[in-house]
């Protein structure tokens, strides 16, 4: 049999849990994982290679938005999800100084229907959907559509330079956490949500205690404290460079929130 040859390649997979049992397990699947399929896609001498990264990868710029610029300051709250995401960015930048025709792209909490898992996104829909979101918090999210994210994978193929990061984010879905979950009521009709703020203090002993039952039971935690203290930040991105180089659409949040509180509701989640 010939050899194959593969023009390009996408690298989309990654483990996005808050928690798992095996510590190194983030590690092993979004780190190793990315090296090993990168170095093969070197060796294969493929033409061009889109790699899935993650906001998580950059910094956190208070008061203002991050871009693809802003140095990585999340030590903090670094959980295992946000280590691998900001260790495997930094494995393909390497790569591609040896010549790896790579493009990164960096997506914002994607809303959409199609989230069997659910992620941990389409878990914040289904708390909703539950009437458990009576809470809301200091904090706040870059939200994106999914189908967006999708279509920005292709132009990145298309359109985007080697080497380079872009943002796929919607610059008008950056929001706080009440405004997110008063959005997701009024579209869901379902009454009184975010009525009761949480401080930062309780959000965070509550998330000790979590991870202590956790390791007591093997069950997952809804949350951990270093994922606790991430969604306490502000967490807002700017897409304006994807938009300009890639042409990445901004599909208002609005219709990726209906679409999957729909697709939830069809497929028996609820």
């Amino acid at each position: 049999m010939g050899k194959v040859l593969i023009t390009g390649a996408y690298h989309l997979a990654a483990l996005f849990a808050v928690w798992t049992r095996d510590p190194d397990l983030h590690y092993k699947i979004n780190v190793q994982g990315t090296e090993a399929l990168m170095k093969e896609a070197l060796k294969a001498d493929i033409e061009k290679v889109v790699y899935t990264s993650s906001i998580a990868a950059i910094g956190i710029n208070p008061g203002e938005m991050s871009n693809e610029e802003t140095p990585f300051n999340s030590w903090p709250w670094a959980s295992e999800y946000i280590m691998s995401k900001y260790i495997a960015h930094q494995v393909v930048k390497g790569l591609v100084s040896k010549g790896l025709p790579a493009t990164m792209v960096l997506p914002g909490l994607p809303f959409g229907p199609g989230d069997r898992a659910p992620t941990p996104t389409g878990s914040v829909i289904l708390q909703v959907l539950q009437g458990k979101a009576k809470n809301w918090w200091k904090g706040g999210v870059c939200l994106v559509d999914v189908r967006d994210v999708a279509c920005g994978h292709i132009l990145a193929m298309e359109k985007g330079r080697i080497g380079e990061s872009y943002c796929l984010t919607n610059t008008a879905a950056n929001m706080r956490s009440k405004e997110l979950i008063e959005i997701i009521g009024r579209i869901a009709g379902v009454e009184g949500v975010a009525t009761r703020e949480i401080s930062p203090t309780a959000m965070l002993r509550a998330a000790r205690l979590m991870e202590l039952w956790s390791k007591i039971t093997g069950t997952a935690p809804m949350t951990t404290y270093k994922n606790t203290k991430y969604i306490l930040q502000e967490n807002f991105v700017d897409a304006s460079k994807a938009v300009t180089e890639l042409g990445l659409p901004q599909s208002p949040i609005e219709q990726a929130i209906e679409d999957s509180i729909a697709w939830f509701r069809e497929n028996g989640y609820v």
